[in-house]
């Protein structure tokens, strides 16, 4: 069959019906106005390549998918239903806005890494900055002097420690995960060494990473309370940083990160873009731990995170991946299963309203973990 898909992106991209309905027909081969299961899976064989060569979907992935589509689980998929997913997945996929988000690229940060690393980690940062996203954010750590997880300051905030794992409050050390009380309130942070200070030289973004003129800067842990490792929000979920509104507002439908921390603030970055509906990347050549030796080596904590991350929806990428996922030239699975969720989520939710007169808002009440 001919790829309708590469030959659709070669034109401007479009919605109308008309469109959508000879895309329809391209699938429907016996001409029943219906997707039947082989047309189906051809419509995802289609849909999911890499340089014009389909990936190979398992059984499990193409029922997963059929479900997601059709939630009243049909024996085919209609032109109604064709013409919802179109809409509300297939857009997304064929014609993505993509953020780059650099996480933590501060001179605190960088001149703990291995010479070899830093190399590797800046000479692909700035091959991305080269790359056609939509947007670019710097997501960076601005923490007051007198912030409660700096091991330097744990005497001023003694009074206020009410779980520690040391026999005494005086054996507290670096590394140790805290809990302070405030007013009634609980924060619990890991102590740190002082970094990252407001206005310090160590605070700024290393001088050899060329960002775009319009990159955006996004702050996190100015509260003197709460410890940052999402680029989303700090941990104890408050308060905001504005990089969820910022995304919103730009209408991004795909984040890549890359920066500092991979087994931290890009790992937990990463899970909460999933949680909030992004198709995400983790740009794994161009992400670090400050005690990494080699970009790539997959030590354990690596492989605990390249586990954690794959399992939960995230794709991971090389920096030579990434000039072809954002001309669609790479559309992978993984990243259009998250467009399916959203697509049967957003269906389930309009089932929802027009069947009943009342609504209920629901939220995530997940707690972040401490690894």
């Amino acid at each position: 069959m001919l790829d309708i898909f590469e030959s659709f992106l070669k034109e401007k991209f479009s919605s109308d019906d008309h469109t959508v309905l000879s895309v329809f027909k391209a699938f429907d081969q016996d001409n029943d106005d219906s997707l039947n299961n082989v047309e189906f899976e051809q419509f995802l064989q289609q849909l999911f390549k890499k340089s014009a060569q389909e990936y190979q979907l398992s059984k499990q992935q193409i029922e997963d998918f059929r479900y997601l589509v059709n939630l009243q689980q049909s024996s085919a998929i209609s032109v109604s239903v064709f013409s919802l997913l179109w809409s509300h997945c297939v857009k997304s996929i064929l014609n993505p806005k993509c953020a780059l988000i650099f996480l933590d690229l501060q001179n605190d940060y960088a001149s703990k890494l291995n010479t070899d690393v830093k190399l590797n980690l800046f000479s692909n940062l700035n091959d991305l900055t080269e790359r056609p996203f939509n947007n670019f954010t710097c997501v960076l750590d601005w923490h007051p002097e007198t912030h409660s997880s700096f091991y330097e300051n744990i005497d001023s905030y003694k009074g206020c420690l009410v779980q520690y794992p040391r026999q005494s409050v005086d054996e507290v050390t670096i590394g140790d995960f805290v809990t302070f009380k405030v007013d009634d309130n609980e924060y619990r942070a890991k102590l740190t060494l002082k970094h990252c200070v407001q206005n310090t030289q160590g605070a700024q973004i290393v001088n050899h990473l060329n960002l775009p003129t319009d990159c955006v800067r996004i702050l996190k842990g100015t509260d003197p309370m709460y410890c940052s490792r999402s680029a989303f929000r700090d941990f104890g979920r408050l308060p905001d940083t504005g990089l969820l509104k910022l995304l919103q507002e730009k209408e991004i439908s795909d984040v890549y990160i890359a920066g500092i921390g991979l087994s931290d603030g890009v790992k937990h970055t990463a899970l909460e873009s999933i949680k909030h509906g992004f198709r995400t990347c983790v740009i794994w050549d161009a992400c670090c731990d400050v005690t990494s030796t080699s970009s790539l080596q997959m030590n354990d904590p690596a492989v605990t995170v390249y586990s954690t991350l794959s399992d939960n929806g995230v794709a991971i990428v090389m920096t030579d991946e990434v000039e072809e996922m954002l001309n669609c030239g790479n559309r992978r699975p993984e990243m259009g299963y998250v467009s399916l969720v959203n697509y049967a989520m957003a269906m389930k939710k309009l089932s929802s309203i027009n069947s009943s007169p009342k609504i209920v808002k629901i939220g995530h009440a997940n707690e972040e973990s401490e690894s």
